[in-house]
């Protein structure tokens, strides 16, 4: 750069601390920010945001603290920009004081907040659990004067739908989509999780076909919420035959559309799909069968792996940039958790336009957001929308056909 006469930018200096914050290391992103500094970059307020907002996304608010003081030691005053920073810091970190502290510090200063300011407190609220709180807030916006946005109403739905206020998150999401917003699929799947558990699958059916229609493509959580629900549908005891038949073809339809748009399904998908499908007696086999596909692709993957490192002499290069973050993953994905109550039967599902007003079955599943012990079948789900879902190997589809081939289909 200095070769060609040319200083770096407030821009290029952003784009290199994403670059070096993939490390999700505070020295290595420092470290990247100092060389430019070295290199004739002129340090203003939009430098030191850059820094700030970097540091603050990867919730290293302690570091941020830092070059705050030496940003206002320097003659620059904190911005909006700034204070959203730590707000998303904060609500990050799960440090909801001190977010709405760093908020009373911005209004005490004269700095007018933005719908950005308002969207990042109700999702730290919406993700703790404060509903009551993320709707006093939101009605403060709204006196304001702030218009909500399509993110603001994604937040509120999927708030509300998490903690089971299923009549507020229907009311919502009615009131987003007449403004013209379009849900995330994220947003959809809790919606399509609510009715699922419900027992109201021509519901959750339907909303799938809707979330379609307007542009929303489902993604694999959207099947696997779908197929899992339908299988445990087909296998209580006291259906019909006609019923139980329909559900298992509908288990089936969605897992075919499900393979042509090369999805994934998890292993709990995997699981449902056995114990359902498997012949009368064979269910043993079934699991037993599971296992040991199980067992011999994490053996192939082993001997793959220990390949990939003698190979390259030194220049393999892992997987993940970031360790362990499918843990995490995992983690996160035990929060959708949905077993029935015991006693609970099925009723005859019907088509029919979605609405919150329906009574659902008198003993509907439990919610799968509250709290209640982790079980299985949807402890393999991750709604989070964009994310990896690294439960399977890329020719899961294969796999799956090859257990079907041999346990056999009714």
């Amino acid at each position: 750069m200095l070769s060609v006469g040319s200083l770096p930018t407030s821009f290029i200096h952003r784009i290199l601390l994403d670059a070096s914050s993939k490390s999700r290391r505070a020295d290595s992103i420092l470290q990247m920010h100092h060389k430019l500094v070295c290199m004739g970059l002129n340090l203003n307020r939009d430098v030191y945001n850059n820094l700030i907002i970097v540091l603050c996304r990867l919730g290293m608010t302690m570091k941020a603290t830092l070059v705050l003081k030496e940003m206002t030691g320097g003659g620059f005053l904190a911005d909006i920009d700034t204070y959203n920073a730590f707000i998303c810091g904060y609500c990050r970190s799960s440090h909801m004081k001190r977010a709405f502290a760093t908020y009373s510090q911005m209004l005490a200063e004269g700095v007018s907040p933005n719908i950005e300011t308002y969207n990042l407190l109700l999702g730290g609220l919406s993700s703790a659990g404060l509903m009551t709180d993320a709707e006093e807030l939101f009605g403060q916006m709204k006196n304001r004067g702030f218009v909500p946005n399509a993110s603001t109403y994604d937040t509120l739905v999927s708030g509300h739908g998490k903690k089971g206020n299923k009549k507020e998150a229907i009311r919502l999401y009615c009131e987003m989509v007449s403004k013209g917003f379009v849900p995330k699929t994220s947003t959809y799947n809790i919606l399509i999780s609510d009715f699922a558990k419900a027992g109201k699958m021509g519901q959750a059916r339907e909303l799938m076909n809707e979330m379609q229609t307007r542009g929303t493509s489902p993604n694999s959580s959207t099947y696997n919420i779908l197929i899992c629900s339908w299988c445990w549908l087909s296998k209580q005891p006291e259906l019909e035959r006609s019923l139980k038949k329909s559900y298992r073809a509908e288990a089936k339809r969605l897992l075919t559309d499900m393979k042509d748009k090369d999805y994934v399904p998890c292993e709990i998908t995997l699981l449902c799909i056995s114990s359902t499908f498997a012949r009368p007696g064979k269910k043993a086999d079934a699991q037993r069968l599971l296992k040991e596909l199980q067992l011999r692709w994490r053996s192939k993957k082993g001997v793959e792996k220990a390949n990939s490192k003698t190979e390259g002499e030194g220049n393999h290069v892992p997987q993940s940039q970031h360790p362990g973050k499918y843990r995490s993953l995992r983690r996160a994905q035990e929060d959708l958790v949905m077993v029935p109550t015991p006693g609970w039967k099925p009723e005859p599902t019907c088509v029919g336009a979605v609405s919150s007003e329906r009574r659902p079955p008198s003993l509907p599943l439990v919610d799968p957001f509250g709290e209640v012990p982790r079980q299985t079948l949807y402890a393999g789900m991750n709604q989070q929308e964009g994310a990896p879902e690294p439960l399977l190997p890329a020719d899961a589809m294969a796999w799956l056909d090859e257990f079907m081939d041999q346990i056999g289909g009714q």
